[in-house]
Order: C-alpha cells, then structure tokens, then sequence
C-alpha cells in the first residue's frame, strides 16, 4: 500500500509541475527603433530610404528554458513578414524562458523539395510576391526591398533589393533574456527587431539576388548587429516575477502620465525608457537623461503596461504598470 501511495504521489506531483502552455512569437519590426511602416520614409547615414517588402524564413525554432534545457518546435517553419507582429509557435511544457534559437532560412533537404507539395496555406507552398527561386535553388531565405533618395530631394526614388538565396546562407541565431521569464498560462517571446542593422557597413544601393559576398556579409549582420534583441513580456497579472534594477515608478496605479525615476548608476547617453502595451506593440519611448531624474511619458489611457529600462539594447529593469 505504502508503495502505491509513492507511486500516485510521483505521478501526482509529475502532473502539477508539468506546465504545456500555448507559445507566442512577436515582433517589434523597427528602423532604428522607429516602428517599420509601408510609405514611411526612415533616415539613416545611407540617406532617405523607405522599405517596400520584408519577408525572411525562420526555421529549427527552440526555446531555451528552465536552465538551458532546449525544447524545438518540430517541422515549423515561420515566414515572417516585416509589417505582421504575431506568430504562433504552438504548445511547449516549460517554466522559465530564458531565450530562443533559431536559423534564417531553411535547411538544405526542404530547401529542394517541391513547394507544390505543402498546403496552400503553409509557408512553404507558393507565396505572393514569391518567395521561391526554383527547385534547384530553393528558397529565398530573405527578401528585403525599397526605395532610396539617389538624387538626395528628400523622395526616395530609386529601387533597391536583396534576395538571399542559396543553402550556404542558412544563419543560425540565439538571443537571450538578460533575467529567465516566468510562464503563466501562456507565454510570449517578445523580440525588437531593428532591420537597419542588416546594412552595417553595407551599402543598401544595390540590386542583389541570390549569394556572394555582398549578401553573405548581409547574413553575418543578423548576429553582428545584433537585429534581434529579446525583452521581457508579461503575459498576465499573476505569477510575474518584476525585474527591477533601479527602476522606480512614482504612482502606481497611475494617470495618463507615467513618472518614472532611474536611480542606476552609469548609464549610457543610448539608455532609454520604453513603455509596451500588454500586447506588445511599442507606446512611447524616451532618453533617460541624467541617472535619479524623473521622466514624465505619456500612455493613451486605462490599461496594464510595461516599463522598461534599456541601455545599448540591454534590458536592466522592466515592471508592470496599471492606468486608471
């Protein structure tokens, strides 16, 4: 008897800390921290430019959680599109995340396999515009488009393209949470992508489709710049661990005007605060200024949000905010 009562209380324990909760993937697509929009003209040291299309494969996608352990999302693949923010991931039993892994592009066996063979509705069945070189080739791994002010009157005017193609361009990625994130009833990736970096010494006036050094260089950017950074998202109210490192919010619950006042030393001049809303999308930012100022940001109205403290794209301290 006594043997069988353990033996229910394994199972009964295995059982309550098993934790398969729905995954979430979501994108801040920027430029330079501003928010990537069709028509929206961006600056930059290459001049005025616009991004007409960006799309790029993700593929052998794995989150890092519960002390580095791996959990892969098998045969998924994800065309992520630079003005779509949310992508599902599917069910993971996990605790904490701590970071997510995955490749730019698509291995080389389904990288030559015929498109024609997927559903109409999988993101490797034929996609407009197309994303698809030929058999032969495969896949574009990444295609980014757009417009640059060739003659410098402030229109952008002249195209410009890369369209990655070719098995040797396959990019593999890992990005990491400064502090592992506790899961409630779901959980959500949140990475800010800013896409500029792409174009780190990297001339953006070209036309390139498939591989060289031009577009392998391109591909080393990923990683280099980094593009992707991961920040802290809560999912709900309950179960939320705050990460805080100095970061003190003044009323909360609060207003329509968040206060806040950053009492960490040695701050960069690229330290900033930014406000997200619970779905992830980016409400306000600002430059924190001087360490122990309080800074005055605005929110639209009642809600929960987040408040984040970054410096050089490093998350130092975020907390939960609600608004009456």
């Amino acid at each position: 008897m006594k043997s069988i009562l353990v033996l229910f209380s394994l199972i009964f324990t295995a059982a309550v800390s098993a934790q398969e909760v729905p995954v979430t993937l979501k994108f801040q697509h920027t430029i330079a921290d501003e928010a990537l929009a069709q028509g929206e003209i961006y600056s930059s040291i290459q001049g005025n430019f616009m991004v007409t299309r960006l799309s790029y494969y993700l593929s052998g996608i794995e989150l890092i959680h519960d002390g580095g352990q791996r959990f892969a999302f098998d045969d998924l693949y994800l065309l992520v599109h630079g003005f779509q923010d949310t992508y599902d991931l599917g069910m993971a039993d996990i605790q904490e995340i701590e970071g997510i892994a995955f490749s730019i592009g698509v291995d080389s066996v389904t990288n030559h396999a015929d498109p024609a063979e997927w559903p109409a509705s999988h993101p490797l069945s034929f996609q407009s515009p197309s994303m698809h070189w030929g058999w032969l080739s495969g896949y574009r791994f990444l295609a980014i488009e757009g417009l640059l002010d060739n003659n410098q009157d402030g229109d952008p005017e002249k195209v410009w393209e890369f369209h990655v193609v070719g098995d040797e361009l396959l990019t593999h990625v890992e990005v990491m949470l400064d502090e592992p994130q506790s899961v409630g009833v779901s959980a959500v990736v949140l990475l800010h992508a800013d896409y500029l970096k792409l174009f780190d010494q990297l001339s953006m006036d070209n036309i390139l489709h498939g591989s060289g050094s031009i577009v392998t260089k391109m591909m080393g950017n990923w990683n280099k710049g980094p593009v992707f950074t991961a920040l802290p998202f809560v999912t709900s109210t309950e179960n939320q661990k705050t990460v805080n490192s100095g970061l003190q919010i003044l009323g909360n619950p609060t207003g329509h005007i968040v206060r806040v006042r950053c009492a960490r030393e040695q701050l960069t001049s690229q330290a900033m605060i930014r406000i997200m809303n619970m779905t992830g999308n980016l409400i306000t930012q600002k430059t924190v200024g001087l360490a122990g100022d309080i800074q005055e940001l605005s929110i639209p109205g009642p809600g929960t949000y987040q408040v984040i403290l970054l410096d050089q794209d490093r998350v130092l301290g975020s907390q939960l905010i609600i608004s009456q």
